[in-house]
């Protein structure tokens, strides 16, 4: 875990030195929060992918079993998360990513990787095939998936996630 944390010192370093000078700070405080460490009881908590928005804190990446199924809902200009999982769960998981954006998931499909699967739809409370939005159960449906190992969610804009009639996740931004 220290050699972990100590490879991205700098990064985080730099993005949190980057809110002292007001001619560079970035506006809002979203970005900030990412630079900080989460507080949460795990021994293994770690940061997987860069230390501005395209990381996210994990609990124990490195535990994730053999064939495990990864669903990474919105990919976003930095598909860090998706790769340094990749890599650091020794190339064990499929990661599907999903975000209505195709120009976004091209990075994911140019890897050329089965490990990878990118499908360009929005998440969304009804499965609407002419809008290209589904539920996160007709998705698992769709790929004869049964459960998901580790679910990331990092999505803006109106959506509702509901799974098995229970919201999980509600954006309005």
């Amino acid at each position: 875990m220290r050699i972990f944390y100590s490879n991205q010192s700098t990064d985080r370093q730099r993005h949190l030195g980057s809110y002292l000078d007001p001619k560079t700070a970035p506006q809002g405080f979203g970005p900030f929060y990412n630079a900080l460490v989460a507080e949460i009881v795990c021994p293994w908590l770690a940061r997987v992918g860069n230390v501005n928005d395209g990381g996210k804190w994990t609990c124990n990446p490195w535990a994730l079993p053999d064939n495990c199924i990864i669903y990474s809902l919105g990919v976003g200009p930095d598909i860090t998360f998706e790769l340094e999982t990749f890599k650091v769960s020794e190339e064990r998981c499929k990661i599907y990513s999903f975000d209505p954006d195709p120009k976004l998931g091209q990075r994911l499909v140019d890897l050329k990787s089965d490990r990878f699967v990118f499908t360009p739809l929005r998440i969304a409370a009804e499965t609407n095939d002419a809008q290209h939005q589904k539920t996160v159960a007709d998705i698992m449906k769709q790929f004869s998936h049964s459960f998901i190992d580790f679910f990331k969610i990092d999505i803006e804009g109106k959506y509702i996630l509901t799974f098995k009639n229970e919201t999980i996740a509600s954006s309005a931004f």
